[in-house]
């Protein structure tokens, strides 16, 4: 029988995230939604279906996120948007994705947002709204990582069972199921 972890796993649902954030705008705010990076346009779309979407790659990644270097194009679009994304945990991505939109970001909306005044200062924009607030009991900040990710970079996986679940088999077999409702 496998030792059971420390730490706590929790597993969300996005789509029961999203649902819970689309009540936070408003019908014209809707219209004016575009998704950050893949995972955050897929939680964008949840909200409205055929939202447009800012392109960001990953140039190089490093598990501190102040040392990871994203690639985003400039974009201009007619009015104010709204970003949507469905996690921020340093906020460098939503504060990036920012800095390359003109005219501006009216409003940030977040699946979930790390509970951090740090996080809320990089993210630079008064009106951000999340569906989950989360912080990490004891401090610091909280493994967070989709199970798409977990899948496609077994090394990601095998560290963080290591560092946060004493390389428990059943998180990395959990991890590795291919049942998951979407």
């Amino acid at each position: 029988m496998p030792e059971p972890a420390d730490d706590l796993f929790i597993c969300v649902s996005l789509g029961l995230l999203a649902t819970k954030l689309a009540t936070q705008f408003s019908d014209s705010e809707q219209k004016r939604i575009v998704g950050l990076g893949t995972s955050g346009l897929s939680f964008a779309r949840q909200i409205v279906p055929n939202c447009s979407g800012i392109p960001i790659e990953t140039v190089s990644f490093d598990r501190d996120r102040a040392k990871r270097r994203l690639s985003i194009q400039p974009s201009r679009w007619l009015e104010p948007i709204l970003m949507v994304d469905d996690i921020a945990v340093s906020g460098r991505t939503v504060q990036s994705a920012a800095a390359a939109v003109s005219p501006s970001v009216s409003a940030v909306g977040l699946g979930m947002l790390y509970n951090s005044r740090t996080t809320r200062r990089l993210i630079d924009v008064t009106d951000v709204r999340a569906a989950c607030v989360y912080q990490r009991e004891g401090g610091g900040l909280p493994p967070i990582n989709s199970v798409a990710t977990l899948r496609a970079v077994p090394e990601r996986l095998d560290e963080l069972a290591g560092r946060y679940f004493n390389n428990c088999d059943v998180f990395k077999n959990a991890m590795r199921r291919t049942d998951y409702a979407r």
